[in-house]
């Protein structure tokens, strides 16, 4: 009678203050809501030619936007073996294990240690045991462990969205080469045609040398223009062999030459819709990781507040010797009264956590303001650089167009005797490096769009 009145007293302790405590603490299963951020209106369309879309190049994904086989197969290979890529995937294990484990802490714990022994008694042998167990439960009143969950699972969404942000990178990267190697094959070409038209040159000179029409000045310029252009074969071929290496680097193997397609399907498509700002939140993997890093620090303020409360544990021990159980059912009750002074206790170190986890959640806030800002910006510049280049393309075309023509009519003047070998070497000089330009020009374009496409979060589903 007595063991039962005293276990009135202390329920009729416990349930005022669970149920204040429980009053104070609502804000501790708030769940995470996207702040209300300023979004920019435009990435500055107004000299761009381009309109926003509600599907855009973000949405695009890799295969379908890179239509070259050969770049297909190789950023596949890439995102096989890359290693970067392959340690994204095991961070990505590591962080779900730690959802289970953190779903597992709201499931009660068992401990069960047998024990046996053995002893003589005159001459009689006895084998005593224990058989011990005690289960605990951790009941989750005051939101530790279902915050603790919350951040598990904000810490698993960044760690995949770190793993998208690797494939946007690597295929990003890889086109970048790929384009780039082609540039140099198509550079090497160039050369090789201007030094083999030097050569016919350096014929014509002497042709003209003994018909007293040219001197040996005339004979020596064209072989110095033939020199100039052999000399720029083994750097391309350099450039090529290291471009090559660095894409093999991407796809995690060794040295090797790398296959690619010719010249003239390598230029992308000029046709594309940028989308409004606000849907880089739905693309883009570094501000989704910005805001899984504004999710956790939202988890670990409420786990701060939630120490301010204490933690109520359900226990049952039992001891079995022989054939005589001893148990107690009600151990819960004192230990559930021995954690409700801990708090009281640590009142100013729970206060200081609770200010620090608050100064982080503040750091992250602007850190996923930072992000967004900077994503408009390098969508801006991106556009803007494809634009300017884009332009250059017409005025270049015209530029080589007229420049073949100039080359053209001083060979047939330098034959008639009207033009001179200065003349017919101006020409095909600018010509050349007009051609070079054209192709490097190219190259960028290509570039411009490759940023676009990762500044607008494509590349990945």
């Amino acid at each position: 009678m007595k063991r039962t009145y005293k276990l009135r007293i202390l329920f009729l302790l416990l349930v005022p203050l669970v149920l204040s405590l429980l009053l104070n603490s609502c804000g501790i299963y708030t769940k995470y809501s996207r702040p209300d951020l300023k979004m920019y209106e435009s990435y500055r369309l107004e000299d761009t030619q381009y309109i926003q879309d509600s599907v855009h190049l973000g949405n695009v994904h890799w295969p379908d936007f890179f239509t070259d086989t050969c770049l297909q197969h190789i950023i596949a290979k890439a995102l096989d073996s890359n290693f970067d890529y392959r340690i994204a995937l095991e961070r990505i294990k590591e962080y779900q294990a730690a959802v289970v484990a953190s779903k597992w802490a709201f499931s009660p714990t068992l401990n069960f240690n047998p024990s046996v022994g053995a002893g003589n008694t005159n001459g009689a042998v006895n084998m005593p045991y224990q058989l011990p167990l005690q289960a605990s439960w951790e009941i989750d009143v005051f939101g530790k462990l279902t915050n603790s969950k919350r951040t598990a699972l904000a810490a698993l969404l960044k760690s995949e969205e770190a793993r998208k942000e690797i494939e946007t990178r690597i295929v990003a990267d890889i086109a970048c080469e790929y384009y780039r190697l082609i540039m140099y094959d198509c550079q090497l070409e160039l050369v090789d045609s201007t030094t083999a038209m030097w050569d016919r040159q350096i014929e014509t000179m002497r042709s003209l040398k003994v018909s007293g029409r040219a001197t040996e000045v005339a004979v020596s310029q064209a072989m110095a223009k033939s020199f100039e252009s052999q000399l720029q074969v083994p750097e391309i071929k350099q450039q090529i062999r290291a471009t090559e290496n660095k894409i093999c680097l991407l796809m995690g193997e060794e040295p090797h030459p790398v296959v690619r397609s010719e010249w003239d399907t390598t230029e992308l498509t000029e046709v594309f819709l940028i989308g409004y700002p606000v849907q880089m939140l739905a693309n883009r993997p570094d501000v989704r990781q910005a805001e899984a890093d504004l999710m956790i620090v939202f988890g670990n303020t409420n786990i701060a507040r939630s120490a301010f409360y204490p933690n109520l544990m359900l226990t049952f021990s039992g001891m079995m010797r022989g054939d005589v159980i001893v148990t107690n059912p009600v151990d819960f009750i004192w230990s559930a009264l021995a954690s409700l002074t801990q708090p009281i206790l640590n009142q100013g170190k729970n206060r200081a956590n609770l200010k620090i986890a608050k100064i982080r959640q503040q750091e992250a806030l602007l850190a996923f303001e930072n992000i967004l800002l900077v994503a408009g910006n390098e969508v801006s510049t991106a556009l803007y650089n494809y634009k300017t280049e884009l332009d250059k393309k017409s005025v270049r075309l015209l530029q080589i167009e007229n420049l073949q023509k100039a080359a053209s009519q001083t060979d047939e003047l330098l034959l008639i005797g009207t033009g001179t070998y200065l003349d017919v070497l101006s020409a095909q000089r600018d010509l050349l490096n007009a051609r070079l330009d054209f192709i490097k020009e190219t190259y960028e374009r290509n570039m411009y769009i490759i940023d676009l496409y990762r500044a607008l979060g494509g590349g990945t589903k």
